[in-house]
């Protein structure tokens, strides 16, 4: 992909992209979708899992597929 259309393909997104790197730093995102999406507790996976399911979160997170995380943010503005 040319580096303009990524340009405007990350001008739609809601956010920043994400990387392999950011593990650390989506935690808590990566946490919630791993429950919600795949039913599964981030405690109960060894290292090599979690990095499995962290390469598909940043896959759906950069694609602006995590209507989790959305549904999550939009009852946290109403509750504010």
């Amino acid at each position: 992909m040319s580096s303009h259309k990524q340009e405007r393909k990350h001008k739609r997104s809601k956010h920043e992209p994400i990387s392999n790197d950011d593990y650390f730093v989506k935690s808590a995102e990566f946490r919630m979708w791993l429950k919600e999406e795949k039913d599964r507790y981030f405690n109960d996976l060894d290292a090599e899992k979690a990095r499995h399911y962290f390469k598909k979160f940043v896959k759906a997170w950069n694609r602006d597929e995590l209507e989790v995380l959305q549904r999550h943010q939009l009852s946290t503005t109403i509750i504010l």
